[in-house]
């Protein structure tokens, strides 16, 4: 599951995750707690669920009530607590889901630190704010000074590897910096003085949320005993003729800043780390045309040797769209700011008048990256013996190499390097009242216009105070921006004091993505190969993010089978489909904007499907003060298409989705660029919609359909559940148009069918 906060944001950047909740509506109109005796709840256990009204203690149920939970009250014998859920009404469902805004224009939640750091800003104004990160600046400089003197004597106590690596580093101060703030993981600081370890299952830290099947797959002693195996292996000559000599030269970059070691004869190896080593093989991959150097250690097994207790939470583009989000629709009547956390408190201040007319809302962005990050980090002594690296050199053969610092391609470096980011994103926004999103290595930072000089003097200063090293080429550092590209997505801010944040790819990203689905098309094999899968999925799946609407998120579902098949997978007619579909998209997919809230209610529609002598469907809208209603039979020929199984005769699954489409077509004017909230009762059909696929190829093809059509209407849907017995589509699935007419009163309007 999503935490609360990353879930808030991953709404109100993408809209709609399958992980949240079902409800908007509570399933239960109330819960009523009734004392019993035990042959009263024997005898309420019979009444309920319900399907007409049930009185049960001068109390009326209404149809669709579920006896909850018995409880025996005390020692008393035969006395009772009985729990009845109440179920709603049809008009009572209404009039609750008709008081609720859809979801993307609820006010966004942001974590408290980032609450209370909007708050000082805004009361601040920026002189103060300025001369604070000054100040503060000036107390770290002379903390690190005063500690100068125990931080040369804790170097040198240092491993000589470890040393060499963090060479600069003010371990001392960083630990002084945490425990100033009373942050949760100062023991972070550790790791700089023993390295990180690389195999074995770590102890849980307590900063993430437990996952206890992210422990090691298997025991280190399982690499040793192949390591006579592997070492045989990874010395065969084995390069990629197109980046081996790119590779050599990087790997001996490496070298001359102090990160390898060597290079090595086996007998050299073997003098530093004796006879029992395992080596990673070095391969290259290009990387918007730079060559980046992948170690691999899973191939003799060093990554299913590590495991942790914890599920890392990364932050990411949810986090700095929904953060700015909130940002610029803090202030509200008479100066004041309000900001609402995850916690669900409110913090209320009042906005400086050194800000003017319009400078808190004035904001740019940045990206502060680190150099060659996890080259700043030093693993542990202890394995040194799984550090060694083989690199193809043109024309001579395999050379080893000894990795002193973290390589890229170990597991562990993931877990020990956002422990680390963590940290230096906490040091700065509670010191010096930065707004700034971390992802591993590159730190975003969010500001308004009149302070944003002083941000990036202070969050650079920070760094590099602390021995970080962060990159200074004129591609890496740029000032603040309206326009700022990070994590590889354009982020535009220009239309910010109208509330409205524009999230595009970068130049080209589509054009490749659509340049690789052609290729594997026109392939005479008709085969995806499995790297090609699980890349494919990550690069479209990251690309159709930035672009309006959903449209790809059933073609992802299908490339990620092919991914959890394992191996090459022949193109079929779903996958033929999926590739199709993200070829063409990524040819017409336009940047979404993300607007202001819409004070509006949403439209919303009660949809239902049913299969009894005939397949049907019905589907109820309410819109302010219209009210319509559809239903029909499903023509024969419809329904023989969604048969997958010779001699299959039910349909539901494809009847519950497809009402939806149709309603879609059917009230297109009314639906154009609104948001919409669709209601239904089958949870099945309803986590189809929510997730952009099912196995089953017609409901597939709806779903992709529906997400389209949304796309192209401008239309921001939503998949909520209301209880059978609640839902309006119910009267009109089955064609009763007496019930309809009693429940709603609408106009019933002719179908128009996709």
């Amino acid at each position: 599951m999503l935490s609360g906060e990353r879930l808030e944001a991953r709404i109100h950047n993408i809209g709609q995750s399958r992980r949240g909740p079902s409800s908007l509506v509570p399933e239960y109109c109330g819960i009523e707690r009734i004392g019993c005796t035990d042959s009263e709840a024997e005898r309420a256990t019979t009444l309920f669920p319900n399907q007409d009204d049930v009185e049960f203690k001068h109390t009326v149920f209404p149809p669709g009530s579920k006896v909850l939970r018995v409880v025996r009250e005390g020692d008393r014998a035969g006395r009772n607590m009985i729990e009845i859920g109440r179920a709603w009404r049809p008009h009572e469902f209404l009039r609750a889901a008709s008081k609720l805004n859809h979801p993307l224009d609820n006010p966004v939640a942001v974590p408290p630190q980032v609450a209370k750091t909007l708050v000082y800003l805004a009361e601040a104004g920026p002189d103060k704010i300025n001369s604070d990160r000054q100040e503060t600046i000036k107390r770290i400089e002379r903390w690190i000074k005063d500690l100068q003197t125990e931080e040369d004597r804790l170097h040198q106590s240092l491993h000589p590897d470890t040393r060499r690596v963090v060479e600069g580093k003010r371990i001392l101060a960083f630990k002084r910096l945490l425990e100033s703030i009373n942050y949760d993981d100062v023991e972070v600081y550790k790791l700089l003085i023993t390295g990180i370890r690389l195999v074995g299952t770590l102890a849980r830290v307590g900063i993430w949320r437990p996952d206890f099947s992210k422990r090691a797959k298997q025991p280190v002693e399982s690499v040793w005993h192949e390591a006579r195996k592997s070492q045989k292996k990874v010395l065969q000559h084995v390069a990629d003729a197109d980046t081996e000599h790119a590779l050599w030269e990087e790997t001996m970059a490496e070298v001359e800043a102090g990160g390898l070691v060597g290079p090595l004869a086996v007998e050299e190896v073997e003098a530093e780390v004796g006879p029992r080593w395992v080596a990673a093989r070095r391969f290259g991959i290009v990387q918007s045309g730079r060559l980046r150097p992948i170690d691999d250690f899973s191939e003799f097994g060093v990554n299913a040797a590590f495991g942790a207790q914890e599920k890392i939470q990364m932050k990411g583009v949810d986090q700095i769209v929904s953060w700015t989000k909130a940002w610029a629709q803090s202030e509200c009547e008479r100066g004041r700011v309000q900001v609402l956390d995850s916690a669900g408190r409110k913090w209320v201040g009042q906005l400086s008048d050194g800000w003017g007319p319009s400078g808190w809302r004035d904001l740019v962005g940045r990206v502060a990256d680190l150099q060659k990050a996890y080259k700043q980090l030093p693993r542990h002594p202890a394995d040194a013996a799984l550090s060694i690296i083989a690199v193809s050199q043109p024309e001579r053969g395999v050379k080893l190499f000894k990795a002193l610092s973290l390589m890229f391609g170990t597991s562990a470096a993931v877990y020990g390097f956002l422990r680390f980011s963590r940290a230096l994103a906490a040091l700065a926004s509670e010191l010096l009242g930065v707004v700034l999103v971390e992802f591993f290595d590159d730190f975003t930072q969010i500001e308004p216009q009149p302070t944003s000089e002083s941000a990036q003097w202070a969050v650079e200063k920070l760094f590099g105070l602390l021995g970080w090293r962060i990159s200074e080429s004129e591609e890496k550092r740029k000032p603040f921006s309206k326009c700022f590209v990070s994590l590889g997505v354009l982020i535009d801010l220009k239309g910010i004091l109208a509330q409205e944040i524009v999230v595009a790819n970068k130049p080209g990203r589509q054009e490749a993505v659509r340049h690789d689905v052609n290729g594997i098309l026109e392939r005479k094999d008709r085969i995806i190969k499995f790297r090609e899968a699980a890349s494919l999925r990550g690069r479209v799946k990251y690309s159709e993010g930035q672009t309006f609407g959903r449209v790809l998120a059933p073609s992802v579902r299908v490339l990620s089978n092919c991914v959890t098949r394992g191996g090459n997978s022949k193109i079929d007619e779903e996958i033929e489909d999926a590739l199709k579909r993200i070829a063409d998209h990524m040819t017409s997919a336009l940047p979404r904007c993300i607007g202001p809230r819409r004070m509006e209610r949403p439209v919303l529609i009660f949809v239902d499907g049913a299969c009894e002598e005939v397949t049907s469907i019905g589907a109820v809208l309410f819109d302010g003060p219209v009210v319509e209603a559809f239903g029909a039979v499903v023509p024969d020929a419809l329904v023989e298409q969604w048969k997958s199984k010779f001699g299959q005769r039910q349909v539901i699954g494809q009847a519950e989705i497809y009402p939806a489409l149709v309603a879609r077509f059917t009230w297109q004017k009314r639906l154009e660029s609104r948001r919409v909230i669709f209601y239904q009762d089958n949870e099945s059909a309803r986590l189809a919609l929510v997730k952009g696929y099912s196995p089953v190829l017609a409901s597939f093809i709806m779903i992709c359909d529906c997400y389209k059509w949304d796309y192209l209407a401008a239309v921001d849907a939503w998949y909520a559940r209301v209880p059978t017995h609640a839902n309006f589509g119910d009267a009109p699935s089955r064609l009763d148009w007496a019930r309809t007419e009693s429940e709603c009163g609408a106009k019933i309007v002719q179908p128009i069918w996709p």
